[in-house]
Protein backbone atom coordinates (compact mmCIF):
# COMPACT_ATOMS: atom_id res chain seq x y z
CA UNK A 1 0.00 0.00 0.00
CA UNK A 2 1.52 3.29 -1.10
CA UNK A 3 1.30 6.37 1.02
CA UNK A 4 0.67 9.81 -0.39
CA UNK A 5 4.31 10.77 0.16
CA UNK A 6 5.45 7.77 -1.91
CA UNK A 7 3.15 8.66 -4.81
CA UNK A 8 4.49 12.21 -5.19
CA UNK A 9 7.84 12.98 -6.83
CA UNK A 10 10.58 12.91 -4.14
CA UNK A 11 11.33 16.61 -4.50
CA UNK A 12 7.69 17.56 -4.03
CA UNK A 13 7.19 15.12 -1.14
CA UNK A 14 10.09 16.55 0.82
CA UNK A 15 9.09 20.11 -0.01
CA UNK A 16 5.50 19.63 1.16
CA UNK A 17 6.56 17.73 4.27
CA UNK A 18 9.07 20.43 5.21
CA UNK A 19 6.50 23.15 4.64
CA UNK A 20 3.81 21.41 6.75
CA UNK A 21 6.13 20.59 9.67
CA UNK A 22 7.69 24.06 9.66
CA UNK A 23 4.24 25.68 9.55
CA UNK A 24 3.14 23.61 12.56
CA UNK A 25 6.20 24.69 14.52
CA UNK A 26 5.68 28.28 13.36
CA UNK A 27 2.01 28.28 14.39
CA UNK A 28 2.96 26.98 17.82
CA UNK A 29 5.71 29.56 18.30
CA UNK A 30 3.46 32.36 17.05
CA UNK A 31 0.84 31.37 19.62
CA UNK A 32 3.16 31.01 22.62
CA UNK A 33 6.10 33.32 21.82
CA UNK A 34 4.70 36.12 19.63
CA UNK A 35 7.73 38.39 20.16
CA UNK A 36 10.36 35.68 19.79
CA UNK A 37 12.79 34.76 17.03
CA UNK A 38 10.16 33.78 14.50
CA UNK A 39 6.65 32.65 13.87
CA UNK A 40 4.33 31.36 11.22
CA UNK A 41 6.33 32.90 8.34
CA UNK A 42 9.89 32.62 9.63
CA UNK A 43 9.88 28.92 10.52
CA UNK A 44 8.72 27.75 7.07
CA UNK A 45 11.43 29.91 5.50
CA UNK A 46 14.02 28.34 7.80
CA UNK A 47 12.82 24.81 7.01
CA UNK A 48 12.68 25.43 3.27
CA UNK A 49 16.17 26.91 3.43
CA UNK A 50 17.48 23.63 4.85
CA UNK A 51 15.55 21.67 2.24
CA UNK A 52 16.82 23.76 -0.68
CA UNK A 53 20.46 23.71 0.44
CA UNK A 54 20.39 19.90 0.39
CA UNK A 55 18.44 19.56 -2.89
CA UNK A 56 20.33 22.27 -4.80
CA UNK A 57 23.76 20.85 -3.95
CA UNK A 58 23.40 17.04 -4.04
CA UNK A 59 26.38 15.11 -2.75
CA UNK A 60 27.86 18.03 -0.82
CA UNK A 61 27.21 18.70 2.84
CA UNK A 62 29.09 22.01 2.83
CA UNK A 63 26.20 24.28 1.72
CA UNK A 64 23.91 22.79 4.37
CA UNK A 65 26.65 23.14 7.00
CA UNK A 66 27.26 26.74 5.95
CA UNK A 67 23.54 27.45 6.19
CA UNK A 68 23.48 25.90 9.64
CA UNK A 69 26.39 28.11 10.73
CA UNK A 70 24.66 31.24 9.39
CA UNK A 71 21.40 30.27 11.10
CA UNK A 72 23.34 29.50 14.29
CA UNK A 73 24.82 33.01 14.20
CA UNK A 74 21.36 34.55 13.74
CA UNK A 75 20.02 32.41 16.57
CA UNK A 76 22.92 33.51 18.80
CA UNK A 77 22.12 37.16 18.04
CA UNK A 78 18.47 36.56 18.86
CA UNK A 79 19.39 34.85 22.12
CA UNK A 80 21.75 37.66 23.17
CA UNK A 81 19.03 40.21 22.38
CA UNK A 82 16.64 38.20 24.53
CA UNK A 83 19.12 38.20 27.40
CA UNK A 84 19.22 41.99 27.33
CA UNK A 85 15.44 42.11 27.74
CA UNK A 86 15.42 39.49 30.49
CA UNK A 87 14.22 36.52 28.42
CA UNK A 88 16.30 33.51 29.43
CA UNK A 89 14.71 30.77 27.31
CA UNK A 90 16.38 29.18 24.31
CA UNK A 91 13.51 26.96 23.19
CA UNK A 92 12.49 29.01 20.15
CA UNK A 93 16.09 29.26 18.99
CA UNK A 94 16.52 25.49 19.34
CA UNK A 95 13.26 24.94 17.45
CA UNK A 96 14.63 27.09 14.60
CA UNK A 97 17.75 24.92 14.33
CA UNK A 98 15.61 21.77 14.42
CA UNK A 99 13.33 23.17 11.71
CA UNK A 100 16.34 23.77 9.46
CA UNK A 101 17.48 20.19 10.10
CA UNK A 102 13.99 18.83 9.37
CA UNK A 103 14.19 20.44 5.94
CA UNK A 104 17.53 18.76 5.31
CA UNK A 105 16.28 15.37 6.48
CA UNK A 106 13.17 15.61 4.30
CA UNK A 107 15.35 16.54 1.31
CA UNK A 108 17.25 13.29 1.85
CA UNK A 109 13.97 11.33 1.82
CA UNK A 110 13.98 10.64 5.57
CA UNK A 111 10.26 11.32 5.80
CA UNK A 112 9.36 9.27 8.86
CA UNK A 113 12.25 10.62 10.89
CA UNK A 114 11.26 14.14 9.85
CA UNK A 115 7.62 13.53 10.76
CA UNK A 116 8.48 11.94 14.10
CA UNK A 117 10.93 14.69 15.08
CA UNK A 118 8.60 17.47 13.91
CA UNK A 119 5.54 16.13 15.70
CA UNK A 120 7.48 15.45 18.91
CA UNK A 121 8.91 18.98 18.75
CA UNK A 122 5.44 20.52 18.39
CA UNK A 123 4.16 18.44 21.32
CA UNK A 124 7.13 19.44 23.50
CA UNK A 125 6.66 23.10 22.60
CA UNK A 126 2.88 22.96 23.13
CA UNK A 127 2.95 21.11 26.45
CA UNK A 128 5.51 23.25 28.27
CA UNK A 129 3.37 23.89 31.34
CA UNK A 130 2.33 20.26 31.78
CA UNK A 131 5.88 19.00 31.33
CA UNK A 132 7.26 21.50 33.84
CA UNK A 133 4.52 20.56 36.32
CA UNK A 134 5.27 16.87 35.84
CA UNK A 135 9.00 17.45 36.34
CA UNK A 136 8.35 19.38 39.55
CA UNK A 137 6.04 16.73 41.01
CA UNK A 138 7.88 13.57 39.90
CA UNK A 139 9.38 11.86 42.96
CA UNK A 140 13.12 11.24 42.75
CA UNK A 141 12.76 7.50 43.44
CA UNK A 142 10.39 7.09 40.46
CA UNK A 143 12.83 8.87 38.18
CA UNK A 144 15.66 6.68 39.46
CA UNK A 145 13.56 3.54 38.84
CA UNK A 146 12.78 4.66 35.28
CA UNK A 147 16.47 5.28 34.57
CA UNK A 148 17.38 1.83 35.91
CA UNK A 149 14.67 0.23 33.77
CA UNK A 150 15.98 2.03 30.67
CA UNK A 151 19.52 0.95 31.53
CA UNK A 152 18.43 -2.68 31.79
CA UNK A 153 16.27 -2.73 28.67
CA UNK A 154 18.31 -0.41 26.46
CA UNK A 155 21.91 -1.23 27.39
CA UNK A 156 22.30 -4.46 29.34
CA UNK A 157 19.63 -6.65 27.71
CA UNK A 158 20.82 -6.03 24.12
CA UNK A 159 24.40 -6.83 25.21
CA UNK A 160 23.47 -10.23 26.69
CA UNK A 161 23.75 -13.09 24.17
CA UNK A 162 20.45 -14.54 22.98
CA UNK A 163 21.26 -18.22 23.53
CA UNK A 164 20.67 -20.93 26.09
CA UNK A 165 23.06 -21.29 29.01
CA UNK A 166 21.96 -24.60 30.53
CA UNK A 167 20.95 -28.08 29.53
CA UNK A 168 17.35 -27.14 30.34
CA UNK A 169 17.30 -24.44 27.62
CA UNK A 170 16.85 -21.66 30.17
CA UNK A 171 17.57 -18.40 28.52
Amino acid sequence: MNTLLQQLPPELSGFVLTLVLALLIGFEREEHEPRGLGGVRTFPIIGLGGFLLVRAFPGSAMPFAAGLVVLGALVALSYSAGLRTGELGITTETAALLTFSLGGAAAHGLYWISIAAGVVAVILLQEKTRLETMAATLPENELRAAVRFLLLTGVILPAVPNRSFTAFEIN
